[in-house]
């Protein structure tokens, strides 16, 4: 099994779920790279879900993944923080892996309350969960939905931060059978 390197999404959006009070992420291409720039999504009021953040247009191509690669484990990256303290939590709500025609595989989300510096925390599809192919992988429609929970009781705003998405995705390259010796004339096959 190969692993391509971890790449960042070419195009991030705030992206409304219907939710019930869902706030938006504010500045979501600031999660492209890990340079302290953040995509923040707050609230002052109590308990509110935020919009997806969307990523897409991670550059993956065949180049990276040939053609006829079978799709392995594709992990993705989230390095998050939360001002919570107290009574005040952050924690995901949502995170499916997409492709053309839209979510696939099951929700990956953790319960696991964000840290309050920034930290990674790694998602693992399998092939049994996502079932996409090198050509979803390649599209520029492949990527993430990314939502977070926040759980707030105090006075004080409390704010979501994502500073990076990143993906790697493992796959296996197709056996490619071998090239017959061409004949040559006067050859005797």
């Amino acid at each position: 099994m190969a692993v391509t390197s971890y790449k960042n999404p070419g195009t991030l959006t705030s992206v409304d779920n219907s939710k019930a009070n869902a706030t938006t992420w504010v500045d979501p291409t600031n999660a492209a790279a890990s340079d302290d720039a953040y995509a923040t999504a707050s609230t002052s009021d109590k308990d509110r879900p935020t919009y997806w953040l969307r990523c897409a247009s991670f550059g993956f191509t065949s180049s990276d993944i040939p053609a006829g690669s079978t799709i392995g484990d594709i992990e993705v990256v989230i390095e998050r923080n939360a001002n919570h303290s107290g009574l005040d939590f952050v924690y995901d709500d949502d995170l499916f892996l997409r492709k053309t025609s839209g979510q696939v595989g099951t929700d990956h989300a953790s319960s696991n309350l964000w840290p309050l510096s920034d930290a990674e925390a790694t998602y693992t599809f399998t092939l049994a969960d996502h079932g996409l192919t090198q050509a979803d992988v390649v599209s520029t429609d492949f990527g993430c939905d990314f939502g977070a929970w926040l759980d707030h009781d105090a006075a004080e705003l409390l704010i979501a931060s994502v500073d990076c998405v990143k993906v790697r995705v493992n796959y296996t390259a197709s056996a490619r059978q071998p090239r017959p010796t061409p004949m040559t004339p006067g050859m005797v096959a």
